[in-house]
C-alpha cells in the first residue's frame, strides 16, 4: 500500500500512466484488505482522475473504469463496510457470507449495498459512469442470485434514468429476473403466481421503448441503441401479448361462469386489466415492423384484443368509449379488408358486426336503466296508432345505433364469401337488417331486403318462411289486396 501511495507521490506533477496505475492498485489493495470503503472512495477518486485526464487530452489513459465499476460493487455489499483501521495488522475478517445461512437473511442484509449506491457523499449520483456503478451492482446480485435486490435497484435505475440508451436492457432484465424468479417457486403457491404476473408486467412496458415514445425520442440519435432496443422488444412483446391474450381469455370463462355479481365484476375487472395490456403489446410489436411476415397474424390479434375490450366493458355494464369502438372496428375492418391472408377474414369480420351489436346492446341497457330517459328502445313488434280503418303504420328513422348495426351487417355478407361463412351468419344478417326497416316502419326499404330472402330460402330455411310472414303483413296493412292474394296462393303452392 505505502509503496504505491510513493508511486502517486512521485507521479503527482506529470499524472501519467504510473499515476493511474498506482491509484488503481491502492484501490485494489484496500479492497484485498477488506478495508472496503476506503477501496470504494479509492476508486471513485479513480474515476475522477480518468475522466480529468480523458478531459485534457481525449485519452483515458490507463482505463481501469470497468474494473472501477466491478469491485465498488463488490465493495457496497459487505456488511462491515470499514473493515479493520489502516494501522491494524490484516487477519481475514468473516462477512455476511461465511456467517449466516439462510439465503433469505443474506439477501436482507447485503440489501445494504442499494442504499450505499444511492449516497452522494460516497458515490457521485451526477456522473456519466453512475449509471455503470449501478448496473455493476445489478450484476453481483445477479451473480449471488440476490434477485429481488436485483430487482428494486433496476427497478431504482429505471427511475432515475428513464431515457438511458440500456434503459430497455435493464427493464427486459428486470422481466427475465421475475422469469426466474417463478422457476424457483413451488407450482401452484401464490408466490409463483404473483412472480409469474410480475413477470409478464415487467416485459409488457418494454412497449415504452419503441414506437412513438420519449425514449424513442431521447435517442433517436443512436441508432445502436435503438436497434437493440428494438431486439429485446420483437421478442419479448410478443411473448407478453400472447401471455396477456391467453390470460384475459381466462378470467373471461372463469367470469361467465360467476353467479356471484360482486364476484363477476371483479373478475371482470381483471378480464378488462388483461386485454388492454394485451392491446397494448400487440399494438407495439405491430409497430416494430407493419410488414413484417407475421404482421397479419399480429393485426388479428390486435383486432382481438380490441373486439374483447368493448365485449368485457359492455358485459360488465359499462358503456364503452367512442374510442373504443372505433378502435375496434378499425382493426377488425383492416383484417377483414387485407390483401395478405383471408386466414381470418371470417373471424375479422363478425367482430366488425359484434362491435356494432354490443354497441346498441349497451343503448338498450342505458334505456332500462333510466326509465326511458336515454339509451335506445328495443323493437321487437311493428308499432301501430289508432283503431280499425284509422290505424296505421308508425313510420320512425333508425336510431344510429341500429344503422350502424345494419351497415356493419352489410359489410359482412359482401365481404365473407359463402364457402368462407361457415357459421351460416350473412342469412341471418340479411333477416335481421330486413327486420329493422319493418319494425320502425319503413315498409319500402323492408319489402326490398325480404323479398330475395323469400324467394331464396323459402321452404329452405325458417327465415325465408319470416320474410313471407313480413311481406304479408305488409301488403295486409297496405291494403294491397292482389299482393296479399299473390303470396297466400304461392306459399299453399310450395
Amino acid at each position: 500500500m505505502t509503496a504505491y501511495q510513493k508511486s502517486m507521490s512521485a507521479a503527482q506533477n506529470a499524472k501519467g500512466v504510473l499515476y493511474g496505475v498506482s491509484m488503481y492498485k491502492l484501490s485494489w489493495t484496500f479492497f484485498k484488505q477488506q478495508r472496503y470503503e476506503a477501496a470504494t472512495r479509492q476508486f471513485v477518486e479513480l474515476l475522477h482522475y480518468t475522466d480529468e485526464v480523458e478531459k485534457k487530452t481525449g485519452d483515458p489513459g490507463a482505463d481501469f473504469r470497468s474494473e472501477a465499476y466491478t469491485y465498488i460493487a463488490g465493495s457496497l455489499t459487505y456488511v462491515d463496510f470499514a473493515g479493520p483501521q489502516a494501522a491494524e495488522p490484516f487477519i481475514p475478517r468473516s462477512d455476511v457470507l461465511d456467517l449466516e445461512t439462510d439465503p433469505t437473511v443474506i439477501e436482507t442484509k447485503m440489501r445494504v449495498a442499494i442504499d450505499r449506491v444511492q449516497d452522494p457523499s460516497l458515490i457521485p449520483q451526477d456522473k456519466l459512469w453512475t449509471f455503470q456503478v449501478y448496473k455493476a451492482l445489478a450484476l453481483e446480485f445477479k451473480e449471488l442470485n440476490q434477485l429481488h435486490n436485483r430487482i428494486e435497484l433496476s427497478e431504482k435505475m429505471i427511475a432515475k434514468w428513464p431515457m438511458h440508451r440500456e434503459a430497455p436492457e435493464i427493464q427486459a432484465g428486470i422481466a427475465d429476473t421475475y422469469d426466474e424468479l417463478t422457476r424457483q417457486s413451488r407450482e401452484g403457491t401464490v408466490d409463483r403466481k404473483e412472480n409469474a404476473a410480475k413477470a409478464l408486467e415487467a416485459r409488457s412496458k418494454l412497449a415504452a421503448y419503441v414506437g412513438n415514445t420519449p425514449w424513442v425520442d431521447a435517442n433517436r440519435d443512436d441508432p445502436e441503441a435503438i436497434q437493440m432496443a428494438e431486439r429485446l422488444v420483437v421478442g419479448g412483446l410478443q411473448r407478453a401479448a400472447v401471455e396477456h391474450t391467453n390470460r384475459a381469455r381466462g378470467f373471461l370463462q372463469e367470469a361467465e361462469q360467476m353467479g356471484d355479481a360482486d364476484e363477476r365484476n371483479a373478475q371482470l375487472d381483471k378480464t378488462l386489466a388483461e386485454f388492454k395490456l394485451a392491446e397494448r403489446a400487440w399494438d407495439a410489436y405491430l409497430g416494430q415492423d407493419e410488414n413484417a411476415p407475421d404482421a397479419y397474424e399480429s393485426r388479428f390479434w390486435l383486432a382481438d384484443a380490441r373486439h374483447w375490450i368493448v365485449y368485457t366493458k359492455v358485459l360488465a355494464g359499462q358503456s364503452p368509449f367512442v374510442g373504443d369502438v372505433l378502435r375496434a372496428r378499425k382493426s377488425a375492418v383492416e383484417v377483414r379488408d387485407s390483401n395478405e391472408d383471408d386466414r381470418r377474414l371470417e373471424v375479422a369480420a363478425y367482430y366488425a358486426v359484434n362491435v356494432a351489436f354490443l354497441v346498441q346492446d349497451d343503448r338498450q341497457r342505458v334505456f332500462r336503466e333510466s326509465d326511458g330517459a336515454r339509451g335506445l328502445e328495443e323493437k321487437t313488434e311493428l308499432e301501430l296508432a289508432g283503431e280499425g280503418d284509422a290505424k296505421k303504420v308508425v313510420r320512425k328513422d333508425l336510431p344510429p345505433a341500429v344503422r350502424f348495426r345494419n351497415l356493419s351487417q352489410e359489410e359482412y355478407i359482401k365481404a365473407v364469401p359463402e364457402n368462407q361463412d361457415v357459421n351460416k351468419r350473412a342469412p341471418m344478417f340479411a333477416f335481421q337488417i330486413a327486420e329493422s326497416f319493418f319494425f320502425y316502419g319503413q315498409f319500402d326499404e323492408a319489402k326490398k331486403r325480404y323479398a330475395p330472402i323469400y324467394e331464396k330460402e323459402c321452404g329452405k330455411s325458417d327465415f325465408g318462411y319470416r320474410a313471407w310472414e313480413s311481406l304479408l303483413t305488409m301488403s295486409n296493412l297496405e291494403g294491397d289486396v292482389d299482393q296479399s292474394t299473390k303470396l297466400a296462393e304461392a306459399q299453399k303452392a310450395k
